[in-house]
C-alpha cells in the first residue's frame, strides 16, 4: 500500500511539473517575442539599463566611421588613447616616460569623463611636453558601458594617417618599463588581447568578472578593455557596417552581465568581420 501510495503521489506530482516547465518555456518564449527584434529606441526603454548595456553599444554604431585602415608612410607610430576621469594618476611617471619618447613615435588621444576641454587639454599637456594631444569630444559613459568613449577615440586616433598601432590606458594606469620596450612590445604585427580567463582555470573562482568553464564557446569573448590594435583592426572595428552587426548581435546574445559592452565589442568586431590576424593572451579560446 505504501508504494501504490508512493506511485499515486507521482502520478499527480509529474502532470505538476510538467505544467511548470511548460509555463517556464512559454514565459521564456514570450520574452524573446518581446525583446528579441532588431533594436529600437522602444526595447531601449523597456530593458533595463543597469543590466543591459545595448545603448551603449548603439551610440557606438552611431559614432562609428570609415577610416583608413592604411598608414600614410613606412614608420610605426602609436596613437595612445588615454581614459580620464579628470586627470591621470602618477603623473610624474608618465611624463617621465613621455620624454624618452621620439616626437614620431607618439600621438596622445584623451576622453575626460568629468572635466572641461580646456582644463583636461593643459593637464595632459603639460605631462605630454612636445608630443600632440587632442582631448575628444567627451560621450555618454558609465561603468561597464566605455565601447562609445572607445569608438569615439578610435575615429580621433585614425584622423592621425600616420598612426599604425592604438593602445588604450585608463587614468589610473602605471607605465613600468621604458619607451624602447613599450615602443617594441606594442607594434607587433598584431593586435593584442588580455583574455578575462575562465573561473578557478585562470583566476581565483570567486571572480565575478571571469568567464564560466560551462559557457558556449561563442560566449568566450571578454576580455579587458586595456587593448593595441593594429590600424586595420581599428578601422575594422569602427566602421559603421562591423558596428551594425555588432549592435544587432550585442542585443540578440549578449545584452545581459556579465558582458560589459566594452570587454567584448573589440574582439566581437573582429570575428564579425572575419579578422585573420589578432594574438590574445591569458585564458579564453
Amino acid at each position: 500500500q505504501e508504494v501504490s501510495s508512493c506511485q499515486s503521489v507521482m502520478c499527480r506530482l509529474l502532470p505538476l511539473g510538467v505544467s511548470i516547465l511548460w509555463i517556464f518555456f512559454a514565459v521564456m518564449e514570450h520574452q524573446r517575442e518581446i525583446f528579441y527584434r532588431p533594436p529600437t529606441e522602444l526595447h531601449l526603454k523597456i530593458r533595463d539599463p543597469a543590466l543591459i548595456h545595448i545603448a551603449d553599444v548603439l551610440l557606438s554604431y552611431r559614432l562609428s566611421q570609415i577610416a583608413n585602415g592604411t598608414a600614410v608612410g613606412a614608420s610605426k607610430k602609436i596613437a595612445l588613447l588615454i581614459m580620464i576621469k579628470q586627470e591621470i594618476l602618477h603623473a610624474k611617471a608618465w611624463q617621465m616616460l613621455f620624454q624618452q619618447a621620439p616626437a614620431a613615435e607618439l600621438a596622445i588621444f584623451v576622453h575626460a569623463y568629468n572635466a572641461t576641454t580646456e582644463s583636461a587639454r593643459r593637464h595632459i599637456s603639460s605631462i605630454a611636453g612636445r608630443h600632440p594631444v587632442t582631448i575628444v569630444p567627451t560621450v555618454e559613459s558609465r561603468w561597464c558601458e566605455l565601447s562609445a568613449v572607445m569608438t569615439q577615440l578610435l575615429v580621433h586616433g585614425l584622423s592621425d594617417v600616420e598612426a599604425t598601432h592604438f593602445f588604450f590606458v585608463s587614468h589610473d594606469a602605471l607605465p613600468l618599463v621604458t619607451w624602447p620596450r613599450i615602443f617594441e612590445e606594442l607594434t607587433v604585427p598584431q593586435s593584442q588581447f588580455c583574455m578575462a580567463g575562465f573561473g578557478t582555470l585562470d583566476v581565483p573562482f570567486w571572480c565575478n568578472y571571469a568567464c564560466a568553464p560551462s559557457w558556449r564557446k561563442d560566449l568566450r569573448l571578454k576580455h579587458h578593455q586595456w587593448i593595441a590594435l593594429t590600424r586595420e583592426h581599428a578601422a575594422t572595428i569602427v566602421h559603421p557596417v562591423v558596428t551594425e552587426a555588432v549592435a544587432s548581435m550585442y542585443f540578440h546574445s549578449l545584452g545581459y552581465q556579465p558582458f560589459c559592452s566594452d570587454e567584448v565589442v573589440a574582439l566581437l568586431s573582429l570575428r564579425l568581420s572575419n579578422a585573420s590576424t589578432f594574438s590574445s593572451t591569458g585564458g579564453g579560446d
